[in-house]
């Protein structure tokens, strides 16, 4: 498996989980600034590591009718690597469980 996603739901604004995003990638071992930020994505990328070539993470937020939907998504950046270790998945955690800390609650989360 070379990529690895997960989506957590909040009761906070657009602003606000873009925020969010931006502090949780802060959290990514090797993190190689700068963190980048778009409309609605929030992404970063990782150094090299004697298990990848990096890997690149977004954070994707979308307004619902149940607040903001982040999707956070992490893939390796050299595609012709076949196995990523786990490192994906590890990333994606990070990430999710810094917007729960951030969130101050239990916002729901469904794997994707």
């Amino acid at each position: 498996m070379t990529s690895f996603a997960d989506t957590i739901i909040t009761s906070k604004s657009k602003p606000e989980a873009m925020k969010m995003c931006q502090d949780a990638l802060l959290v990514l071992p090797r993190l190689k600034l700068p963190i980048r930020i778009g409309e609605s994505v929030v992404s970063a990328k990782t150094r090299w590591s004697f298990l990848s070539y990096g890997e690149q993470v977004v954070c994707t937020i979308t307004p619902t009718s149940e607040g903001t939907a982040i999707a956070v998504k992490s893939e390796l950046t050299m595609h012709l690597t076949a196995f990523d270790y786990g490192i994906n998945q590890k990333n994606v955690a990070a990430v999710i469980d810094r917007i729960r800390q951030l969130n101050g609650s239990h916002p729901q989360n469904s794997q994707t």
